[in-house]
Formats: structure tokens, sequence, C-alpha cells
């Protein structure tokens, strides 16, 4: 007897440990328009036979179920043995709130989770439980192909965190989710890391990764001695090499392109970039090697406005005539400031809504101002097209929403008398 009761605690033990091991992991149950692809996505060990495991949804309001989806099939292996099933769900209710159980082959509730609220099971295998909110929600209603979603690391629900809705991964391991034991460091995507739109002073470097994670990046003296994976990271000076500029970013989203502007360089000087990856698992790992970026600036810009002119004044459906000089700049973008709005601007065209990209060896753009323009005072601005934080400004304008003056004059025949005034400004 006293065996036989060993056994079967041994038995409730796994059968509990692999049941907290067969989850929920993605759900979907509204979008705009006419709702699209409902449904739920187990996720668990690899090998996992789902016959006889239930999902039950329930209607918050009142607490009743109102359907059963028997399901079936073997978890696949999709990564470190770890895997994901999807099950179409036509009809789950929009929230507030509602929600759907897990239920084990020994009818076991595994997982009682609600959306847009918490509330209380009438009937069912849930009876009397209280629902666990998600905290994340489709409302307002997303467009198709969106879910809520597990993100992180780990081999149990309880590893894990809601956020959406995100692009859906219905079937698959989820967008930002590791499953399992991550101990790689993140692979760059493919063209990754790159520097672009060097400037004078400046550059944009562009990353992507393979999975969530932080890039490091150091700024040295070309032919500066290497750095390490580890000094990258630190971001200061090592050894007897100075690092001029250091910084991170954070890579929230795998396979997703981020761009971070380095500054502060002089320009026509070579520079060394140092960049390595790090993931974001329980216990972080750190690329073995920094990639190097070399890279030369460019020459100094200078941009100078030469009309307007501070104190000029313009009417609707004036042509306003802009003009600049400029080396070492391809392109420049009009805008300003409207101080009556309090807001920032570029001249656009009115079909497309695109900020106007000019040729800045062009120097000049005439643009009418729209009749329909209200009486302002503007800060004009000409910027690099390719980094709006480099202009020059020209400060005050007049715009003024009445048609320019026009001057009609009388001219009386020799000893007229009693000549009505016609002339007007």
């Amino acid at each position: 007897m006293k065996k036989s009761l060993l056994v079967f605690i041994f038995l409730f033990f796994i059968l509990s440990a692999f049941s907290q091991s067969v989850f929920i992991n993605e759900i979907h149950y509204d979008n705009a328009s006419a709702d699209a692809n409902e449904g739920v996505e187990i996720a668990g060990p690899a090998g996992t036979d789902l016959t006889g495991w239930q999902l039950v949804p329930y209607n918050g309001s009142g607490g009743a179920s109102y359907s059963i989806t028997d399901l079936s099939g073997t978890i696949p292996d999709q990564m470190n043995g770890f895997g994901t099933l999807w099950f179409a769900i036509s009809g789950l209710q929009n929230g507030s709130p509602d929600g759907i159980a897990l239920v084990d082959p020994s009818s076991n509730v595994v997982l009682f989770l609600s959306y847009e609220g918490v509330f209380t099971a009438s009937d069912g295998p849930a009876s009397g439980m209280e629902s666990t909110d998600i905290g994340v929600k489709q409302e307002p209603a997303p467009e198709v192909g969106y879910t809520l979603q597990l993100s992180g690391e780990g081999t149990e629900y309880t590893d894990f965190t809601w956020e959406g809705p995100v692009a859906e991964t219905r079937g698959e391991v989820n967008l930002n989710q590791f499953l399992g034991t991550d101990e790689d460091p993140p692979v760059w995507t493919e063209g990754f890391p790159a520097l672009q739109n060097v400037l004078d002073t400046q550059g944009d470097l562009h990353v992507s990764l393979n999975e969530p994670g932080t890039v490091y990046y150091v700024v040295l003296a070309d032919g500066a001695t290497a750095p390490t994976s580890e000094e990258v990271k630190a971001g200061v000076d090592y050894g007897s090499v100075e690092v001029l500029v250091s910084g991170s970013i954070d890579v929230a989203e795998a396979e997703t392109e981020y761009v971070e502007t380095i500054k502060g360089a002089t320009p026509e000087t070579a520079y060394d970039i140092y960049v390595v990856a790090e993931d974001k698992a329980s216990a972080l790992n750190l690329q073995a090697t920094p990639v190097l970026l070399e890279v030369t600036t460019g020459p100094e810009r200078v941009l100078t406005i030469v009309s307007p002119q501070p104190e000029d004044t313009y009417y609707v459906g004036d042509e306003i005539t802009f003009q600049w000089t400029s080396e070492n700049i391809s392109n420049v973008m009009i805008g300003g400031y409207d101080f009556t709005g309090g807001e920032y601007f570029f001249l656009a065209d009115e079909t497309t809504d695109e900020p106007y990209v000019i040729d800045a060896t062009l120097g000049e753009f005439v643009f009418t101002i729209p009749n329909n323009a209200s009486t302002d005072l503007i800060d004009i601005r000409i910027f690099d097209a390719a980094d709006t934080t480099f202009f020059d400004k020209v400060y005050p304008v007049y715009l003024v929403d009445e048609l320019p003056p026009e001057l009609y004059m009388t001219y009386p025949e020799n000893g007229a008398v009693d000549v009505p005034l016609d002339t007007y400004i």
C-alpha cells in the first residue's frame, strides 16, 4: 500500500509538472471589420500528444462557457525541444471581459485566462474559479494579422509575459519568444550592422538581430587597438585607448531594423567603430567578437539662406522665392516654425503630402502661398534633407491672409472741381 501511494504521488507530480509546461501561448479574438482567424495557440514540450486536452471559452458576462474545442496532434520540435500548435476557434467573444480555460486530459484546469477584465466562471471545468487577466487586449481592434502573444525566455507559462497586438505567428514560436534555455549569443541579420548616411560630423548605425537584445558600440581613432567584446560593452577607455563615443541600442524585436545616429565626429576624419550584441536571456549571452566598421566622415557642410530676408512680408497667392548657397549637401527641404499654430512644418506636395526634396545645387525654389493660408509669423528654415538637425533660418517673415495691395488712381481733367476721390490702397 505504501509503495502504491509513493508511485501515485510520484506520477501526480510528474503529470502536474508536465501540465504546467503546456500552456496558452497566443490568442486572437478581435480585429477591425469582420473577425477573422480567431483562435488560440498552445505551446509545450515537443512530442506532447494533445489528445484529450480541451480549450473552453467563457463569457465574462455571467461566467458561462459557450463551446468546447477538443485538441489533437503532437507538438513539433520548433526550438530546443519545444513547439506550438494553433487551434482555430470561430466566434471567440470580444471581451469586456471574456476568457478561455485550458483543460488537461484529467479535467484539471491548467490555465484560466481572461482579457479586458476578470470574472468568475459559473459552470464547466473552471466553475467557481476566478480568471487571470493577461493584461493586454485587442481593443481598439487591430487590423487582421495581429495577435496577443507571450514573450520572453523559458519553458513554462510563468516564464513569459503577454504583449501585443503584434504580427501573428500562428503555429510558430512567437515573435519575441525563446522557448527553452538560451545559451547562444544573438546573430546579426544579414546585412547588419551597417553604417549609412555618413556626413561630416555624424553617421547612422543600423542594426538587426535574430532575437531581442542590446547592441553596444564604441568609436575609436583610426587604427586603435581592437577592444574585446567586454570592453565594447563597458564603453570606457581601456589600456591606452581613448573611447571617443560609446552607446547602446535596445533591440526590442527580432529581425527588426533599429537605427541610432552617432554624433560628435570631426569632418574628413577616419574612425574605427566596434559593435557587439548581447541577448536578453536570463543568463546573458554576449557575442565573442565585436564587428569592426571603418568609416571616414565627409567634408564640412555649409548652408546659408539668401532669400527671404528678415522682416520680409508675403501675401496669400504670392510666389515666394527661396534661395540659398550650400556646400557638400545633396538635397534640401524647406520648412520652418509656425508661431501662431505652435508647430514645425515642411513645404509639401498637396497631392502626396510628402515634403519637397530639392536638389541643393539648384540654389532656388519657387513656392506659391496657398489662398487658404492665414496671417502668421514664420521662422523660415532650409534643412539638409539627410539631416534635419542641420539648417539655416530667417526670422521673422510675415504672412498676411489678404490679397496684396493695389493702387488705383483717378486723373481729373484740368480745372475740374468736386472730383470724388477714387484713389485707394
